[in-house]
């Protein structure tokens, strides 16, 4: 069964939390028209895209850390090698 937005659970609001904070990613929780579900929908889709861009950028800069690390770091100071995953 497809729900309204309004039925739906937002985290520090409970059930039908619309109106009453922020739903995902720090957007304010919807109104029970379409309009500002989409409104929300929207919004949530470019937050998340922002945080991934975030991460993305991170990911980068840890991979060049490791890298640098590892190729100059390790080898003259006679220390373990680090890996993306373990920075």
């Amino acid at each position: 069964m497809q729900r309204s937005v309004p039925s739906n659970f937002f985290v520090g609001h409970g059930g039908g939390g619309a109106g009453q904070g922020e739903g995902a990613y720090g957007v304010a929780d919807p109104t029970a028209s379409a309009e500002d579900q989409v409104r929300y929908l929207s919004e949530i889709l470019a937050s998340s895209a922002a945080a991934r861009a975030a991460s993305q950028a991170a990911g980068a800069a840890k991979q060049a850390f490791a890298d640098k690390w590892n190729a100059e770091i390790a080898p003259r100071y006679g220390v373990p090698e680090v890996s993306r995953e373990k920075i």
